[in-house]
């Protein structure tokens, strides 16, 4: 491919974990080019933006490409370019159309990266994970049909970190081997890591009722003879676990973090952070939840209910959280 011009509009950013997925297509499949990469503005979770065009330099070493935001360089593909669509999870709707009025005569190729465990249920799936974090139902249905049309329509080629076969699920090794380009396990500890979720800030589940559990996770790994560290998650009020015990800061995703890749134990709900650390970097891992969350896993899909019982497990009630982390840590 050297010499070749390649041209990648790249959008639905808005974690580090997404900029991983993205730059190992990229490095997989752009290097040795011309390469110009076209940026999206950055999406938010919660009303927070968490990355940045620092944080795309950042994800990328190694990696020699030219990088704009849209907003500054427009959509226009150079002639002679050979134009990539990348984007988180699916092809969005307005930037789509942004890049089909800037270039309505010229040939796309679609590609669509790992967002996550979303990336791997439906639209009814999709819709139900926006319902819960606050948008109307009506509107989170036609938006989850239309993504589904738009998919449709394109035909994204799938760049996912966790691929279905008949054994099982494996490992997508590019994927993977990005992520350690940025940490990987070396030196494990005595600490065990509990991830937390914005499950207050999203309305299901009390303040006092969550920091209880928490708690009692907490008294149990300490029980089963490890330190007790809480990772809150970015948009969550850390304040809320000072009395617990260590709490530390989520400025990066669990995935990337040291504290949690070398964890004798990493703990919390179903997630992709979990199902990552442990197909990623090997991380012994124990899934435990409210009621009140552990529920949401009966909507969820085929696939994701396969995925976390391959990566994770049964999940644990609160009470048996000693058993479960001392069987995990003897094998």
């Amino acid at each position: 491919m050297t010499g070749q011009r390649n041209w990648v509009y790249w959008s639905g950013l808005t974690s580090a974990t997404h900029l991983i997925y993205g730059a190992s297509w990229l490095r997989a499949h752009a290097t040795g080019t011309d390469l110009q990469v076209v940026v999206e503005d950055f999406g938010s979770f919660q009303g927070t933006t968490r990355i940045t065009m620092d944080d795309v330099a950042w994800a990328l070493p190694g990696v020699e490409a030219t990088f704009g935001l849209r907003s500054e360089v427009g959509l226009r593909v150079p002639a002679g370019a050979t134009a990539t669509y990348l984007a988180v999870g699916s092809p969005g709707i307005r930037p789509l159309l942004r890049l089909l009025r800037s270039n309505p005569a010229r040939r796309l190729s679609f590609v669509a990266t790992d967002e996550g465990f979303s990336s791997y249920g439906t639209w009814r799936t999709k819709r139900d994970a926006w319902v819960r974090e606050g948008k109307p139902a009506a509107r989170s249905t036609v938006r989850a049909l239309l993504t589904a049309g738009v998919s449709t329509l394109t035909r994204p080629s799938a760049w996912r970190l966790h691929e279905q076969v008949s054994a099982g699920w494996r490992t997508n090794e590019h994927i993977a081997s990005e992520f350690r380009l940025h940490c990987r396990r070396t030196a494990p500890s005595r600490t065990a890591v509990f991830c937390s979720q914005p499950w207050v800030e999203l309305g299901l589940i009390d303040s006092a009722e969550y920091t209880s559990q928490v708690l009692r996770v907490a008294e149990s790994c300490r029980a089963a003879g490890l330190n007790f560290l809480v990772r809150p998650h970015p948009v969550e009020d850390p304040d809320r676990y000072r009395s617990i015990g260590g709490v530390a800061a989520a400025d990066r995703p669990a995935e990337l973090d040291p504290a949690c890749v070398n964890a004798a134990v990493v703990l919390g709900a179903s997630s992709s952070a979990l199902i990552n650390l442990a197909a990623i970097h090997g991380v012994p891992v124990v899934r435990v939840s409210p009621p009140a969350i552990s529920a949401l896993d009966a909507t969820l899909s085929t696939q994701q209910r396969s995925l976390l019982d391959t990566y994770l497990g049964d999940d644990v009630d609160p009470d048996h959280v000693e058993d479960a982390v001392l069987r995990t840590l003897n094998g």
